[in-house]
C-alpha cells in the first residue's frame, strides 16, 4: 500500500511538470504559425497590388499616343513601382514558409518528457510526433 501511495504521489508531482512542457511548445508554435499567416497575408497582398500596379501601367503606357505623353509617362512609373512592390513581396512570402517550417519542426521531431526513473536522469528525449485538432471553429 505504502508502494501505490508513493508512485501516486509521485505521479501527481510529475504531471503537472509535463503540461508545462506541452504548454509552452504548443504557445511557440502558436506563434510561429500567427507569424507565418500574417507574413503569407502581408506578401499576397502586397503582390496582388504590385501586380495590379503594372497591370494598369501597362495599360496606360500603351494606350498613349506619343512617348512624351503623361499617360505614358504615368503607366512607366506605375508600371516600376508595381513591379519593386511585387519583387519586394518575394523575401515576405519566403519569411511566412520559414516560419510554418519552424512551427512544423516544433510539432515533429525529439521532445523531452519528464519520466519517473529512480535508476537514472529523470529527464529523458523520446521522439515524438505531436498532432493536434483543433476544436474551435474560429481558428483556421
Amino acid at each position: 500500500m505504502a508502494k501505490f501511495i508513493l508512485l501516486l504521489a509521485l505521479f501527481l508531482i510529475a504531471v503537472p511538470q509535463l503540461q508545462a512542457q506541452n504548454q509552452d511548445n504548443r504557445q511557440l508554435i502558436d506563434e510561429y504559425l500567427r507569424q507565418s499567416e500574417s507574413r503569407k497575408k502581408t506578401g499576397t497582398t502586397m503582390l496582388a497590388i504590385g501586380g495590379g500596379a503594372v497591370g494598369l501601367g501597362l495599360i496606360l503606357a500603351f494606350s498613349s499616343n506619343s512617348w512624351y505623353d503623361s499617360s505614358f509617362e504615368a503607366g512607366t512609373i506605375l508600371t516600376g513601382l508595381g513591379l519593386t512592390l511585387a519583387v519586394i513581396s518575394v523575401p515576405v512570402l519566403v519569411a511566412s514558409a520559414s516560419s510554418a517550417r519552424k512551427a512544423a519542426k516544433l510539432s515533429v521531431g525529439a521532445n523531452t518528457a519528464q519520466v519517473i526513473n529512480p535508476k537514472g536522469p529523470p529527464l529523458q528525449i523520446y521522439p515524438a510526433l505531436n498532432l493536434s485538432i483543433s476544436l474551435n471553429s474560429t481558428k483556421r
